[in-house]
């Protein structure tokens, strides 16, 4: 059951996937609000939502008992009961008039306010029946509004899942990524210069003259010559431990932030091959400078969960600027690491059993006034999870 629902909801973080389910629970309410819940119910129907046979033997009927009656009122009533439908049916009716005659037909129309029907199959003549509809059935109207509500509903639906679930994760999409080998930094080999000795003058051979200030003080016999030091070399850089083989990463993502996305905030869980729940992983927003809008961010954090560790490792990325700034350095140890971005760098976060590797693949600044790089105005990472032997 763990599994299926693992399954299930790494589906439904595809967009297409969530699109087309979020439809399918549309039409499934829909139709059981439509079918089960609220059904539709037809009270004092008017004739005009029957059959075309059955409203012809309605119209029938009213003339014959127009016919014995004499009571026009009763007429009209009946006659506008069929709506909109009254001149189609009452055009069936002269064609198939059944056991009425023309006479009874031509009565009933000038009864009901219409010139005489067409010539009929007893040989009438008339001309052809022009009557206004008086009423306008209701049924037809109130299952458009069921429609209608039903339409908006769905759309107004797939506009909420659009903002809450598409809208913060547009640059977020996960995507298959090559396998990257970490390559280490090129060291740079510095050599300690050769120390130089400087000459000695001959004091006697120019005579010095004393308050000069080129003058070399006199020498006695157990002095030695004054040599300028050499200045030290510089220590050169170590070179970086050789990445460890940890083998084909189990999973892999790509996250990109985007200059006015304030609300970015990735997850990812990942599996082992045989379903097991493993762990997660994510990138946020850590820090931003100023409170304008959008925020000028300055500082993401990248996270790595182990089920089989006890806490969560953090690294927070500053831009290049920030990371000079001490105060905010150190107000961001509490958070995790802080490093300094870099464009081609890996950063690694190491638990009990996993191992992820952060690589920057895409990076770029929004200059402020006085920093070159002051804030993110673009920043794309590699995820890449391993598991340790």
């Amino acid at each position: 059951m763990d599994n299926l629902l693992f399954t299930l909801k790494e589906k439904l973080r595809d967009p297409k996937n969530l699109a087309l389910a979020c439809i399918a629970l549309g039409l499934v309410l829909g139709l059981l609000i439509g079918y089960v819940l609220l059904p539709v119910k037809w009270t004092d129907a008017s004739a005009a939502n029957l059959r075309p046979d059955l409203r012809v033997e309605w119209l029938r009927n009213a003339i014959t008992t127009y016919t014995l009656t004499n009571d026009s009122v009763r007429a009209k009533a009946a006659y506008s009961e069929l709506g909109n439908t009254a001149n189609a049916t009452l055009s069936d009716l002269v064609k198939n008039p059944a056991y009425l005659n023309s006479e009874q037909i031509n009565r009933f129309t000038t009864a009901v306010g219409s010139a005489s029907p067409a010539n009929t199959d007893n040989g009438a003549s008339g001309s052809q029946v022009t009557i206004t509809p008086t009423e306008e059935t209701e049924g037809g109207s109130n299952t458009k509004l069921l429609g209608f509500l039903f339409l908006f509903l769905l759309v107004a639906g797939g506009a909420a899942a659009y903002y809450f679930f598409f809208r913060n994760k547009a640059g977020g999409q996960r995507a298959p990524l090559d396998d990257v080998a970490a390559r280490p930094l090129p060291a740079t080999n510095v050599s300690s210069p050769a120390p130089q000795t400087a000459a000695v003058p001959n004091t006697s051979a120019t005579p010095m003259r004393s308050g000069s200030a080129y003058a070399n003080p006199p020498l006695s016999s157990t002095a030695r010559p004054a040599v300028p030091q050499a200045k030290p070399a510089p220590e050169p850089r170590p070179e970086p431990a050789p990445a460890k083989d940890y083998g084909k990463p189990i999973a892999q993502f790509m996250t990109t932030y985007m200059y006015g996305d304030d609300l970015y905030d990735e997850l990812y869980s990942f599996a082992s091959p045989n379903g097991e729940f493993l762990g997660e992983c994510g990138a946020s927003i850590s820090s931003s400078q100023g409170n304008s809008e959008p925020r000028k961010v300055n500082a993401l954090e990248v996270w790595l969960f182990d089920k089989n560790d006890v806490q969560t490792i953090t690294k927070v990325m500053m831009a290049g600027d920030a990371f000079e700034d001490t105060n905010l350095r150190s107000m961001l140890e509490r958070k995790g690491e802080p490093v300094d971005v870099q464009l081609g760098r890996h950063y690694d976060l190491d638990t009990a059993t996993l191992h992820l590797e952060a690589k920057v693949v895409d990076l770029a600044y929004g200059a402020l006034t006085s920093q070159a790089k002051g804030y993110f105005q673009r920043f794309t990472l590699e995820l890449a999870i391993y598991k340790k032997s």
